[in-house]
């Protein structure tokens, strides 16, 4: 209190005596012993601020600022402070000797309160404003940053099976999702017979979910998953999709790869070129080879990255290249204007399988056309065939997985086994080069074939048992 100030002890604090008061000065309104005292500092105009004045545990005056606005946001009345004042007179008489630090406590309870109240209203807005749809696309978002090749089929079949023929569930809070909701998307797809459209699009809603609710401890997760606050994975049960992993067995016999070959060497495209080139390193992942640049080609060899599986950095996948591959390669692009060697436009972009299946079907054709082969065949097929055609000549299965960069995600090749296999995959590629290159039996697989045929030995076991019956009555097949 300054020195200049007034006090003012009289009697009872009135309105008047508040307003005669001169600025800074000091009312007192003595009450009984040990309840302590009512003050009122009159300021400027009509202004004044209201204290309770009290004497600690210790023996020490103490005052405390009595609130200046009341519940309805108006200034404190000279009685409404009174009576606040009382009732802190009565909590120092009850034995709350230390009453500041008391209401100081209160006061971070309060506030405390509040702000668990708000946060809990923050966390309900974001819980209505996390919807199944925001969830999805983080997700989505969460495999580009990754460089997850994936991501290219997740966000159209998110869209056509997800978001647009179930918007509901799309706009829902994804947190308030049941399984029940989750497996209307899935049934949809079953009726409509895409089994295996509809385990992918499990696979992604499980995953979604699990990438949200690992997020808050996950460093590395975007924000955009973090800021959900999922913390449950209604996707988690969902059942597999019965029939949707059904295990693919087409694979060309010696015989048919050679006829294969044989019309795809004669063939003068850059299409037929493309296909040589992707038979002649090994039949590769297509999404991989096509990534493949004039820049990932060094000292005679192809170095491609394959992301596949759940491992964060690419693997490097090194290939030795064939002549004969090389060849091929210039073939795709004589002109070469770009840096892409998978391409239909010499390298300025890179093409997909879609574009090049076209070339692929029309050989195909042309091979059951001519009886050399029972139905079509895709890059898949080819894949698997290479596969099983090497594994045939004795080429061992730790040689074909690191040649076609499958099943190496044991511990003992992640950990241990540093051997680049070099030398193994060129001999590879060099004796795939020397199968297909063999000359074929003359095949026949259209009734009324003559005797020039190829046994029947070498037919692919799941032709039709008439066919086979039909064969061995009047010939060879």
């Amino acid at each position: 209190m300054s020195r200049s100030s007034t006090r003012t002890t009289a009697g009872i604090i009135t309105v008047a005596k508040i307003r005669s008061a001169s600025a800074d000065s000091w009312l007192t309104e003595n009450w009984p012993k040990g309840e302590g005292t009512f003050q009122v500092r009159k300021l400027t105009g009509e202004r004044c601020v209201y204290y309770y004045r009290y004497t600690d545990a210790s023996g020490k005056q103490q005052r405390i600022t009595l609130p200046r606005y009341n519940e309805q946001g108006q200034p404190v009345t000279l009685a409404e402070a009174r009576a606040e004042a009382k009732a802190l007179a009565r909590r120092h008489m009850l034995g709350d000797k230390n009453l500041r630090e008391t209401l100081a406590y209160e006061q971070r309870k309060v506030e405390e309160a509040r702000e668990a109240e708000l946060e809990k209203e923050r966390m309900a807005m974001a819980r209505r404003t996390a919807t199944l749809g925001k969830l999805m696309d983080a997700y989505c978002e969460h495999l580009h940053s990754q460089g997850k090749p994936s991501f290219k089929q997740a966000v159209p079949a998110i869209r056509r099976h997800i978001k647009e023929p179930f918007p509901e569930l799309w706009n829902a809070p994804a947190a308030d999702l049941a399984p029940t909701d989750l497996t209307r998307i899935l049934r949809l797809m079953v009726d409509n017979g895409l089994l295996g459209h509809a385990n992918k699009v499990r696979s992604y809603i499980r995953a979604a979910y699990a990438a949200a609710c690992n997020a808050p401890l996950n460093a590395r997760a975007p924000e955009s998953l973090r800021e959900l606050h999922i913390t449950t994975n209604p996707a988690r049960d969902l059942a597999v999709i019965q029939g949707s992993r059904t295990t693919r067995d087409q694979v060309l016999s010696l015989d048919e790869l050679r006829c294969f070959w044989r019309r795809l060497t004669a063939t003068d495209s850059h299409g037929a070129a493309i296909i040589r080139f992707y038979m002649l390193t090994g039949a590769q992942r297509f999404e991989q080879l096509a990534r493949a640049t004039t820049e990932d080609i060094h000292d005679g060899c192809l170095t491609l990255l394959d992301p596949k599986g759940r491992r964060e950095k690419a693997r490097r996948h090194v290939l030795p290249l064939l002549p004969e591959a090389v060849t091929a390669m210039n073939e795709i692009a004589p002109h070469r204007i770009g840096p892409y060697l998978i391409t239909l436009n010499g390298g300025h972009s890179a093409c997909d399988n879609s574009a090049t299946t076209p070339h692929l079907k029309k050989i195909a054709s042309a091979m059951i056309e001519a009886g050399e082969v029972q139905k079509s065949f895709s890059f898949g097929v080819l894949r698997r065939t290479v596969e099983t055609r090497l594994a045939a000549a004795g080429v061992t299965s730790d040689v074909r997985g690191h040649l076609q960069s499958h099943g190496l995600g044991g511990v003992q090749t992640r950990h241990y086994d540093r051997h680049d296999y070099l030398e193994e995959k060129r001999l590879a590629l060099e004796k795939l080069r020397d199968l297909m290159a063999g000359k074929p039996a003359q095949l026949s697989y259209l009734p009324g074939a003559g005797k020039d045929s190829s046994n029947i030995a070498d037919a692919p076991q799941d032709y039709p048992n008439e066919l086979k019956a039909w064969g061995n009555g009047r010939g060879k097949i």
